[in-house]
């Protein structure tokens, strides 16, 4: 909260202690489990340092809470429409945990994402498709 208090961002706080900030609506329906979701993104540690993007790293796809994507992911789809920008505060257990990434976020590291849908009417990408779950 003291995050997001020093940049004066307008974020409400979810049941599951999600921060998520809408930038931009989008248009169309809200995303549902099961929709197959396609977004740019920017991750950055709280010390400002942008970690992954998608320019860089590729578009993500997933479906919504059935793909190995982290909890924040799948929540702040349901939240958006097509087009929207949203920005999440995202608290370590709703990203990677006691672990981290195995790459550049910190185990107990909470985190920022900047997100973006495609648009109902752009393509998305077919070659990187998260798998989903398999028990």
């Amino acid at each position: 909260q003291l995050f997001i208090r020093r940049y004066g961002w307008a974020m409400r706080c979810t049941p599951t202690g999600l921060y998520v900030e809408v930038l931009e609506p989008g248009c169309g329906e809200l995303f549902v489990e099961g929709d197959r979701v396609a977004m740019r993104y920017r991750t950055f540690l709280l010390s400002g340092e942008q970690v992954y993007s998608s320019d860089s790293d590729g578009v993500k796809v997933f479906v919504v809470n059935r793909s190995e994507e982290i909890d924040a992911l799948h929540e702040a789809a349901q939240l958006l429409r097509p087009g929207a920008r949203a920005r999440l505060v995202i608290p370590s257990y709703l990203g990677y945990g006691v672990v981290g990434d195995g790459g550049r976020i910190g185990g107990l590291q909470p985190f920022v994402m900047e997100i973006a849908p495609l648009k109902e009417d752009e393509p998305i990408p077919q070659t990187i498709i998260t798998q989903p779950y398999t028990n």
